[in-house]
């Protein structure tokens, strides 16, 4: 199998750091995971399709461990799963010379994400393009100082990073293409947390965002191979 489905996997989940313990479930050739990040201010449900790995859970406790081990490999890996008494407790991956071996936590210390408990009412529904994202992953840049954005509606919805409402301040504001808006709030979110998801996407063909005034918001990415899904808290300004 290509390297790259098992290393995007790890991106879309890993968030540049943000998250460390997964449980990697296996099941009809889906690798998927759900995961809390940055104590329990995001949630990620990643998905990944037509990976060529046995049924099973895959505890990995230091995944950036775990990259680091696979940056060694070559592009084309096959991968075998060392159990005892039918329990995973390592993961080999070999190219064409050279073997890896990852060993696996114990399952009861890796935290499992659980299902949201109730789904708000969605106040605003939007769509952003490639374009808007590649400007919010540079704006963050731009503004490495600010921790945040702020859904603004003027003649559009837009994206504000560094967004001071009684302050003048340096700030880009970026659109978005709105589905629908029933009069979004002025609700911020940690604008680093948005850019990592972002920069683990850059694969995605489309990106939905969903905002709720009850205090939520949903990112969802999908491509051809993958669906990732994240759920922010606010910021509390």
């Amino acid at each position: 199998m290509q390297k790259t489905k098992i290393t995007r996997f790890i991106e879309k989940y890993f968030l540049g750091g943000l998250v460390e313990n997964a449980l990697w479930d296996v099941k009809g050739n889906v690798l998927s995971t759900r995961v809390d990040g940055d104590g329990t201010s995001f949630k990620a449900m990643v998905a990944i399709k037509d990976l060529e790995i046995e049924d099973c859970q895959l505890p990995v406790y230091d995944t950036d461990k775990l990259t680091k081990l696979f940056s060694v490999l070559e592009s084309d890996v096959t991968l075998k799963v060392q159990k005892i008494d039918d329990t995973p407790i390592a993961v080999n991956a070999k190219d064409k010379d050279t073997t890896i071996t990852f060993n696996l936590a114990d399952k009861d210390i890796i935290p499992v994400s659980g299902p949201l408990k109730i789904e708000p009412d969605w106040t605003g529904v939007f769509k952003m393009d490639s374009s808007a994202s590649s400007k919010f992953i540079n704006g963050c840049g731009a503004l490495s100082d600010s921790v945040h954005f702020t859904f603004i509606t003027t003649d559009s919805v837009q994206l504000v990073l560094n967004y001071e409402k009684n302050r003048n301040v340096d700030k880009i504001s970026i659109p978005l293409n709105t589905i629908s808006n029933d009069g979004i709030e002025e609700l911020s979110f940690a604008s680093q947390h948005l850019r990592n998801m972002l920069v683990a996407n850059k694969d995605a063909e489309s990106i939905n965002i969903k905002v709720s005034n009850d205090g939520l918001m949903e990112v969802k990415c999908m491509g051809s191979d993958f669906l990732s899904t994240y759920y922010l808290l606010p910021l509390d300004k």
